[in-house]
């Protein structure tokens, strides 16, 4: 039993600096602004499993959600972005039932896929994105919720996703 659970850890996740890096989890990404100047938002590092602040180019950010505004700002949606400009970002598959979406998350297991920008279109709930790092690492993000927020002093923008990450360079999930 101790040896399955062992297997089972290790491949749900990896190792950096004795740490368990998550490989796969849902979270959440939200173009809200902190700080009071200058401002920096949270993007999403599929190496660290973890979101990190972006306050530059040079941040090791691989994924950024941006709202998307009227002229009057007020916020209606979001994308993603790859914030260093990085072809990054394919929509592999759309379905309007999420048990759907879920079950092509699942199921997809191998990239098969060649052409990728760098900020998606705007995000719908039951997209399926692949994702190819910098390193050209690839990962595999289901849109499960987007939700406008404000919160008194911003609008901006929540989506949940959930993600899968093979950080061997591997096509294969």
């Amino acid at each position: 039993m101790m040896w399955i659970t062992a297997v089972a850890l290790l491949l749900a996740s990896c190792k950096k600096d004795n740490q368990l890096i998550p490989l796969s989890g849902t979270i959440t990404l939200s173009s809200r602004l902190y700080g009071s100047g200058p401002y920096y938002a949270k993007g999403f590092n599929f190496a660290q499993g973890a979101t990190v602040n972006f306050v530059s180019q040079s941040s090791p950010v691989d994924l950024l959600v941006t709202p998307i505004q009227t002229l009057a700002g007020d916020v209606v949606g979001g994308i993603f972005e790859n914030p260093q400009g990085l072809d990054a970002l394919n929509l592999t598959n759309y379905f309007s039932d999420s048990n759907a979406a879920q079950n092509f998350f699942d199921t997809y297991s191998e990239v098969n896929v060649t052409s990728f920008t760098s900020m998606s279109d705007s995000l719908r709930v039951g997209e399926i994105y692949t994702f190819r790092t910098s390193g050209n690492k690839y990962a595999k993000i289901l849109v499960k919720a987007i939700n406008l927020l404000n919160d008194g002093t911003q609008q901006y923008v929540d989506v949940q996703m959930q993600y899968k990450y093979q950080p061997s360079g591997s096509t294969t999930f």
